[in-house]
C-alpha cells in the first residue's frame, strides 16, 4: 500500500524532522502533506514541459491507498526528505540530494518510455516514423519527448514530405514504372495527371511510349484493341486478341525540338511522342496524330511514391525503404534543429541506405547507337523517328522511307 501518512513519517525521519520513535506533530505532518502534493503538482508540470504523458496521481487524503505509487516510493521518500530539510531550515545532505535527483530523472526516464502504444518491430504509419527520425535527430531522449501537435512533429511530417516529393523525381528511388494506356480519339493532344485523360499523378518526364496495333489493322477507324477478359468460372474465357503489335515511340524531349516539325497536325501512325509537363496538368503530343479509335497509346512513367495527409497514415513503402526514410529525414530534421549538428554515424547511415536503394532500383537499358554512327543507309538520322517503324517518319530531312 502506497498512503500519503506512511510516507509522511518516514520522510520526517529521514530528513531529521523527527527522531526514531518520535511521532510527528499534527502541524508537521498536515505541512508535509501539503508539501507532499504540491511535489507531484511540480512534477507533473515539468513532465508537461517534456510531453511526457503519464501523469502522477496526487494524494486525496493521508490514508487513501494510491496504488500508483508502490513501485515508485523511493522517489518520494528521497524527494520529500530533501524538501523536508529545506522547509525546516535543516543544512542540506549532499548525498542525501544526488539521490533524490537520481532517483527522479530515472523515475520520468521510465515513464517516458511507457508511452503507449509501444508497437514492437519496424515502424508501421507516420507517426511512428516520425517520432523514431526524432529520436535518431536528438530531439527526443528519454527525459525529453514531443506532443503529436508540437511544432517538432509538425515540422518533421513536412520534411517527410517534401523529402518524399525530390526521391520522386530520381529513377532510381522509385521502386518500379508503370504503364498507362488509352484509344486515340483523334485529339491533337492529350492530359496527364490526376482523372485526367492519362489518370496518373503528374510525371516530371516520360520514360518510354509505344502505339499497339490490332493484326491487320494497322490504324483503321473503328478498330478499338479489346483486353483480355477475366476467367468466371463456368464460363469459357474470350480469348484475347492475338499478335498485338507494339511500336516503340522516339521520345522529344525538348519543346524546342517539337516546335521543328513543319505538319504537327499531322495524322497517321504516331512515330513520336513530346511531354510538356505543365503544372499542375501535363499535355502529351503525339506525332504524327493518330485518328479516333485507331490505336492504343501507352506511356511508361514512375510508379507513385506515397503520399501522407496525416500522422496515422500507413507508411506504405517496401522493407528496404524503412531505414532510408527514417535516416535521412533524421538528417533533415538535425539540420533544421537549432545547433544544426548532424552525427557523423548518422549520416553515414542515412548515405548507406540510400545507396542500397538505387542499387536495388537500378535498370539500366541496352546500349544503342544511332544509326548515323552503326552504318545504317538513309539521309537525315538526326530526325524523330520510331525504331519500330524505321524511319517511316522522319523530320527535317529529305526523305521519309529509309
Amino acid at each position: 500500500m502506497s498512503i500519503a501518512n506512511d510516507i509522511i513519517f518516514l520522510s520526517l525521519r529521514n530528513a531529521g524532522v523527527n527522531g526514531v520513535g518520535q511521532t510527528p506533530m499534527p502541524d508537521d505532518v498536515n505541512d508535509s502533506f501539503k508539501i507532499l502534493n504540491a511535489l507531484l503538482n511540480e512534477i507533473n508540470l515539468e513532465r508537461t514541459v517534456k510531453a511526457n504523458r503519464v501523469k502522477v496521481p496526487t494524494f486525496p487524503d493521508l490514508t487513501t491507498d494510491v496504488p500508483f505509487w508502490s513501485d515508485f516510493e523511493h522517489v518520494l521518500l528521497t524527494s520529500m526528505a530533501v524538501r523536508l530539510r529545506q522547509i525546516y531550515a535543516l543544512p542540506p545532505v549532499e548525498l542525501d540530494v544526488k539521490l533524490a535527483l537520481s532517483a527522479l530523472e530515472a523515475f520520468n526516464a521510465i515513464n517516458l518510455q511507457q508511452i503507449a502504444p509501444i508497437v514492437t518491430g519496424v515502424p508501421e504509419t507516420v507517426r511512428q516514423a516520425v517520432f523514431l527520425a526524432l529520436r535518431l535527430a536528438g530531439r527526443i531522449t528519454d527525459q525529453q519527448s514531443v506532443s503529436d501537435s508540437s511544432a517538432d512533429v509538425n515540422d518533421a511530417f513536412s520534411l517527410l514530405v517534401m523529402m518524399l516529393g525530390q526521391w520522386q523525381r530520381k529513377r532510381w528511388l522509385v521502386w518500379n514504372e508503370v504503364d498507362v494506356s488509352l484509344i486515340s480519339t483523334g485529339a491533337n493532344f492529350y492530359t496527364i495527371g490526376p482523372r485526367q485523360d492519362f489518370n496518373v499523378a503528374r510525371p516530371d518526364k516520360i520514360h518510354a511510349a509505344k502505339v499497339r496495333l490490332g493484326p491487320g489493322q494497322f490504324g483503321a477507324p473503328g478498330a478499338v484493341l479489346p483486353e483480355p477478359m477475366p476467367f468466371v468460372l463456368g464460363q469459357q474465357p474470350t480469348p484475347p486478341t492475338p499478335n498485338l503489335v507494339n511500336i516503340p515511340l522516339a521520345i522529344i524531349e525538348a519543346k524546342e525540338d517539337w516546335n521543328t516539325i513543319a505538319i504537327p497536325d499531322l495524322k497517321s501512325i504516331p512515330a513520336a511522342v513530346f511531354y510538356d509537363s505543365s503544372f499542375p496538368v501535363g499535355r502529351i503530343y503525339f506525332w504524327p496524330v493518330p485518328p479516333a479509335n485507331a490505336y492504343q497509346m501507352q506511356l511508361t512513367v514512375k510508379a507513385s511514391l506515397p503520399s501522407y495527409g496525416s500522422l496515422d497514415d500507413e507508411l506504405d513503402l517496401p522493407p528496404e525503404y524503412l531505414d532510408a526514410v527514417v535516416n535521412n529525414l533524421a538528417v533533415r530534421i538535425a539540420v533544421a534543429s537549432p545547433d544544426a549538428k548532424v552525427s557523423p554515424l548518422l549520416l553515414a547511415e542515412a548515405r548507406a541506405s540510400l545507396n542500397t536503394i538505387k542499387m536495388t532500383n537500378s535498370q539500366i537499358p541496352l546500349l544503342s547507337m544511332p544509326s548515323a554512327l552503326s552504318g545504317h543507309r538513309g539521309s537525315d538520322y538526326s530526325s524523330w523517328a520510331g525504331r519500330g517503324l524505321n524511319q517511316a517518319w522522319t523530320v527535317g530531312g529529305t526523305s521519309v522511307l529509309g
